[in-house]
């Protein structure tokens, strides 16, 4: 060996595999080589659960890389000690917001993000919005979404009547002109990220 070891391991239970060592290019070459070995072992041995798996690593840095691999190679897995990536709070604002942003209509993802970061718009503000929203109607008569009535101009009785603004007033939207103020700024971000994405 190239770097000799002065500690002697000795395995105390007889069996199994000898232990390999595997160099790859970088931490994701090494998660993705790791998944597939764990679904290869699990398919070849029929009493061999995924939950009798255990994969240790060194630095909680490297457990995003790893959740990713797994998630790829259709691993069912759980962290522990730390928080999965994707159930971290400001991931699933940030997938919320991207989500608003590809689909106006999905009102959970909208509801997660409309006051986060906070920024003025409370429980109260969003129940009459969603009160105005409920009274709007589009050329089909149905009310739209919330999302649509804020991002598309669902509220605009018409493209003619296009006067370039964003919502209307406080008083047709059943709001404090403060509420509106925010909402405002809500829908004037989500329109920039929007164009931005573009």
């Amino acid at each position: 060996s190239a770097f000799p070891s002065p500690l002697e391991l000795v395995a105390n239970t007889p069996g199994g595999r000898d232990v390999a060592i595997v160099e790859a290019a970088d931490e994701r070459e090494e998660a993705e080589f790791i998944a597939t070995e764990v679904r290869k072992l699990v398919r070849a041995d029929s009493d061999l659960r995924y939950a009798d798996v255990a994969v240790l690593y060194r630095t909680n840095s490297q457990a995003r890389v790893f959740e990713e691999a797994f998630i790829r190679a259709g691993v069912p897995h759980t962290v522990l000690g730390d928080t999965s990536f994707y159930s971290r709070k400001e991931i699933k604002d940030l997938v919320a917001y991207l989500r608003v942003i590809s689909n106006v209509d999905d009102t959970v993802s909208l509801n997660r993000i409309v006051n986060t970061p906070t920024r003025g718009i409370g429980n109260s503000t969003i129940e009459k919005l969603n009160a105005w929203a409920e009274g709007l109607r589009t050329p089909e008569g149905v009310a739209p979404s919330l999302g649509r009535a804020l991002f598309n101009g669902a509220w605009k009785s018409s493209e003619e009547n296009d006067d370039g603004e964003l919502l209307p007033s406080a008083e047709d939207m059943g709001l404090t002109a403060r509420a509106r103020g925010a909402v405002l700024k809500f829908v004037q971000i989500m329109t920039t990220i929007k164009e931005h994405a573009k």
